[in-house]
Parts: C-alpha cells; structure tokens; sequence
C-alpha cells in the first residue's frame, strides 16, 4: 500500500493567498463586531468576494459534491420562498441578513481552498478565534462584561458570560470542535498544549453542560488512539498537553484573590443602550471571590435551581439537570413546536420563523405583562437541529442537510481509514464525531458564524474536490 497526494495539491501557497485566507477566515470570526460598527458585515463579505474573485479555483468539482451543495442551496432558497407564503406579514430583513451572512463564506470555500494545506490554515485560524474567545471569558470574569456582547445570565447563583463567537450556547459547542484541531493541527507543543488548555477552561466556564460531554469525548477519543494504537502516528505526547492545561487551572486560582473591577456590579451602557438596567444588580460579594473553577463544577453537579438575584437584570435563569435538558431537546420542545404549527408543518416547513432566536425572532408573549415568568416566545425554539429543519424547511431543508452531511462523514471516514496517521485526517474526523450529538441539541447550526464556518469549511471542499485529503493507490 502507498500513499499519494490528491490530484489537487499544488505548490505552496504564496503568502498574499495565506495571508488571504487567514483575514478572510478571521472576518468573520470576529463577526460580533456589527454590533459596534453596523457595516462590519459589508467589510466581511468584500474581503471574501475579493479573494474569490483574485484565488478561484472552480476546476475538477466531483459532480456528487455539486449536486450535494447545489440542493442545500435550493432547499434554503425554499425555505426562504415559504417564509413569505407562511407568515407574510412577518418583517424579514434581520433574519435574512443573518441567515445570509455565512453565504460569500461559503463560496470562499468552495472555491479557494483546494488543498490540505489551505484547509489546515483555516481551522488553526478557527482554532485561534475560538480561544481567543475563550479568553475573553477570563476577561470578564475579571473585569466585568463586555459591553457589546450578549447579556450575561445566572446561573446555579454564579455570572454566566456570553464570549466572542457569540450567543452564550454557543462556546460549548465550537470549543468541542477546536479541541481536536488544538491538538493535531499545531506543531508546536507549547501551543498545542496551551490552545487546548485555554479552550477547555472556557468550556468549563461556560457553564455549559454539552460543554463538559464535548471535553469528555474529546478525550475519548484521543485515549482510544492511543491505547488501542491504530498507528505509530508522531502526535505530541497527551502529557505534555495536560501539563499546560493543569498551569492553566492552577493560574485559575488568581480568581480567588483579585477582587472584579467590573461585572454586574458596576456595568455601564452598551452603544445601543441595551444595559441600562443592569446597574441594579444585586450579586453577593462571595459569588465573586469564589474561585471560579469551584463555581462552574458546582453549578455543573449541583442539582439546586438557584433563580437569578433580579430578572429584571438578566434573562430568566431556566436551568434544569442534564436527564431533564435531553428530555425537552428530543420530545418536549419538539412537540410544543409541532402544537404550534401543526403536523403538516414537518413536510412543508414554515419558513425562517421556525428557527426563533436563531434568526432574531424574540417577540414573547405574555399572560401577565407584570411577571417575566409568565411569558413565552411568540415563536419558541425547538434546541434540536434535525426538528429545526423539518420546522424551517419541511422534508426539502431535513433530508438536503442530512445527505450533505451524510456523504461528507463518508469521505471523512474513507480518508481516515487511508492515512490514519494524517492529523488534518485524524482532526476532522473528531470534529466531525462531536459535531453530530451537539447537532442534535442545538440551534441555528447554519446560521451561526463559527459552527457554519467550520462545518463548510470541512464539507464543502472534501465533497467538491474528494482528493483533497490524502488517498491510497
């Protein structure tokens, strides 16, 4: 058995198209930027069509692979088609905006990247936004919330902080996906076993349960390759990273001793003034001396509900144990969905109002304007992707997204089998093997910017050119 490289691997890329991919890539990364500067948006999108446009590459798509992408494609123009003819006097433009901000990514991909080497760039640039975001949950701990950043929450009685990549869910979810491009795409072990370990302080600080399952399998799956040694494969040593993840936490200790400079106690007004309520927060002073990683593994395990110091500061703290969260992303939430709109909603869908908050859709409904508790969204959430694209789109949107996904595990897998010795090869696999369960207890999986971009950035161009990963002979 030999190996060869894929028929599409050329000579390396000239710096301009390095530097191209990485400011591109970190665009829109850095995504949350709209809400300082509203035409952050335009810049993304000219940076990626400008690159496109001096980089293309549209030669030797596989046909499997257009037909794949092309029916995705035409699934959410439908989507789109039956919002109008659903909900017609419903406004769409924020929604659409959202949904169709990812889109000149996507084209980026498909067309740019047609090589390992190119791919590999983009998920370290990836890999660096996300543990910068990450950082960012250390910062506010320390120094109170960042202004243009979501709303912070309570909850179990500690401060829950939104990060970089966006909504307060979605760090638990992209950070799952960073661990394995953490620890295979970086060569040097200093920073392989430092991004790893700063990406799982920031999962565990998220204080999100997915979260902690997302480090579990991660670490599954890397002892599986060890113990069972599918291959002598020249991966740094697992304990090298542990080494620097365990600097990590005892750094982590500095929580218990600096005392915040900011936080809920002294926050001011967002540009838009969305947090001029939040001044009246009330949160004990031994919430913030606690150490930080004893707050996050008691909110984790404790089965207390532990409501939020004043609702009127933050959103309603709505924590249930992890038995009961499953429960309600597989059947509860899914049938409240289908009461509202009905069983023919899942052949048809209903359009974008099916993703709520996903797209911008926070109008609430309320039984007694006096009691925040009282209220409920006008269209609720379904925090499951598969019922989300049934709602959306119908049967066009599910089964589109499913053999999309379908037939890229399957190339994925082929790769891995050939050349398991491969980190780019071994990296996504993992990804992909996180990817799916956090799927199916999550929203807006095309819609945000870190699990969209990463998700594209590994289907699109392993389904477009099949070779870009290394094959047997």
């Amino acid at each position: 058995m030999t190996l060869i490289q894929s028929r599409y691997t050329s000579e390396e890329p000239s710096w301009q198209l390095k530097a191209g991919l990485i400011v591109v890539t970190s665009l829109f990364c850095l995504h949350l930027l709209r809400n300082v500067w509203v035409g952050f948006p335009l810049l993304a999108w000219a940076g990626a069509i400008f690159t496109v446009i001096r980089y293309r590459s549209a030669k030797g798509f596989d046909r499997l692979g257009k037909a794949l992408c092309a029916l995705l494609g035409f699934s959410i123009f439908y989507t789109i088609v039956i919002s109008f003819i659903k909900y017609p006097d419903q406004a769409y433009v924020p929604a659409l905006m959202r949904l169709l901000f990812i889109v000149p990514y996507l084209v980026f991909v498909a067309t740019v990247v047609d090589d390992r080497r190119k791919l590999t760039l983009i998920l370290q640039t990836f890999s660096f936004w996300i543990a910068m975001s990450a950082v960012t949950v250390f910062y506010q701990a320390l120094l109170g919330p960042i202004d243009w950043f979501a709303l912070p929450t309570v909850r179990n009685g500690t401060l829950r902080y939104a990060s970089l990549v966006g909504n307060l869910t979605a760090l638990g979810f992209v950070g799952g996906l960073a661990l394995p491009f953490c620890y295979f795409l970086f060569k040097n072990p200093v920073a392989q076993g430092s991004m790893v370990a700063i990406v799982m302080l920031g999962l565990i600080l998220s204080l999100q349960k997915s979260a902690i399952l997302n480090i579990f399998i991660f670490l599954i799956f890397i002892l599986l390759l060890r113990v069972f040694r599918f291959h002598n494969c020249r991966h740094t040593s697992i304990f090298s990273v542990f080494v620097f993840a365990a600097i990590f936490v005892l750094w982590s200790t500095v929580f218990t001793i600096i005392e915040p400079k900011g936080g809920a106690l002294n926050a001011v007004d967002t540009l838009h003034g969305t947090r001029s309520d939040l001044i009246t927060s009330r949160v004990s002073h031994t919430e913030h001396y606690r150490p930080i990683l004893k707050a996050a593994f008691e909110t984790y395990f404790s089965k207390e509900q532990v409501p939020a110091a004043e609702p009127k500061v933050f959103t309603m703290n709505t924590d249930v144990a992890m038995r009961q969260g499953l429960v309600d992303r597989f059947f509860t939430l899914p049938l409240k969905l289908i009461n509202q709109y009905e069983p023919t909603s899942l052949l048809t869908g209903v359009g974008l109002v099916g993703a709520s908050g996903s797209l911008g859709f926070l109008e609430t409904i309320c039984d007694n304007p006096q009691d925040i508790h009282t209220c409920r969204l006008k269209y609720p959430m379904a925090h499951n992707a598969a019922v989300e694209f049934l709602v959306m789109g119908g049967l066009p949107l599910f089964l589109s997204f499913s053999l999309f996904i379908f037939f890229a595990a399957l190339r994925i897998a082929k790769a891995w089998r050939c050349n398991p010795c491969g980190k780019l090869e071994s990296a996504i696999s993992i990804a992909m093997l996180i990817f799916l369960p956090n799927a199916m207890t999550s929203s807006g999986i095309i819609v945000q910017p870190y699990i969209a971009g990463i998700l594209y950035s590994i289907c699109v161009p392993i389904l477009l050119r099949p070779g870009i990963l290394v094959t047997r002979t």
